[in-house]
């Protein structure tokens, strides 16, 4: 049997020769239909993610605690898959750090603590704001540090 450059070669034992032949024929046809299925019922799929944002811009003071709070607890109330905390502060009270990041190592749903937009910084207090996230994620043109725990 001739076999062509597009044509694979197929071999299938079986006990007469007008079996072999059809599977050669036409096996290699219907081989690719499979992945093209499979990549299409697949590459369809959309996946969607609900995540809620919290902006702190300022300095970090007890209201900054409850706004965090309150957050937190409408992403475990909504169930939502991450929350972010955008942040841009020059630091605070250091009572109301602590409760934050308390609330964060607490928190059931992820929390992506974001410095942004360009510009932005998150010094001193903000800094340990920024490291007590899951995700700790940087716009360009940002900065963050702390002079001292």
């Amino acid at each position: 049997m001739r076999l062509y450059r597009s044509q694979p070669e197929v071999r299938i034992w079986s006990e007469s020769k007008r079996d072999s032949k059809r599977v050669a024929r036409y096996g290699w046809q219907r081989a690719p239909i499979l992945p093209v299925i499979v990549v299409a019922l697949f590459g369809a799929i959309t996946v969607s993610a609900r995540v809620i944002e919290v902006e702190v811009n300022g300095i970090v003071h007890p209201i900054t605690v409850e706004l965090i709070a309150s957050a937190i607890a409408q992403a475990e109330h909504d169930h939502a898959d991450a929350l972010i905390i955008r942040l841009s502060t020059p630091g605070g009270l250091m009572d109301a750090t602590r409760n934050i990041v308390e609330e964060v190592f607490r928190s059931p749903v992820p929390v992506i603590m974001w410095i942004g937009p360009a510009g932005a910084q998150a010094a001193s207090a903000g800094f340990f704001l920024l490291e007590s996230g899951d995700v700790a994620a940087m716009a360009p043109g940002t900065n963050t540090g702390a002079s001292h725990p």
